[in-house]
């Protein structure tokens, strides 16, 4: 009777140490999908700089162009 007894302890003693695992799993599987999503936001703010920054130097580059030539059409003008 006496060995029922003890398994039967030992055996409340194992759900509840499976319990707390159960339960702590669950936490870091929370974070983990807070930290998840934390990442998507922060890769879709690099994106929209990255396509900000892209509209940029275009911009740049078209003025930059735009620039050059009428410097060289106005000295093409003055020597013609």
């Amino acid at each position: 009777m006496n060995e029922v007894r003890e398994l039967s302890e030992r055996q409340a003693r194992l759900e509840g140490v499976i319990e707390q695992l159960d339960r702590r799993l669950d936490s870091i599987e929370r974070r983990f999908d807070s930290v998840e999503r934390r990442f998507d936001v922060i890769e879709r703010r690099i994106i929209a700089l990255e396509t900000s920054i892209r509209q940029g130097f275009f911009w740049l580059i078209g003025l930059m162009f735009t620039s050059w030539l009428s410097i060289v059409g106005l000295i093409l003008w003055k020597l013609g």
